[in-house]
């Protein structure tokens, strides 16, 4: 289980990815972390997550290079 500060830092790279991909940026308590998937090789960074928004989901991957795709279903 991640702690709190894991979370927080979690909840805003997930906020700066949807700001960029969508053009809007939720406040971070509407942001629930269903399921995440840290990197083996980057300890602390995320390789996936699943989140929900006010009702929508979405996954959010990270590349190699630190670059985030955001996708909504």
């Amino acid at each position: 289980m991640a702690t709190q500060k894991e979370q927080t830092q979690d909840a805003k790279m997930i906020q700066l990815a949807l700001y960029r991909e969508y053009g809007f940026q939720p406040c971070l308590k509407d942001i629930e972390i269903l399921e995440s998937v840290e990197n083996p090789d980057f300890p602390w960074h995320l390789e996936r997550a699943y989140v929900e928004i006010k009702g929508h989901f979405y996954t959010i991957y990270q590349n190699e290079f630190g670059g985030l795709t955001v996708q909504k279903y």
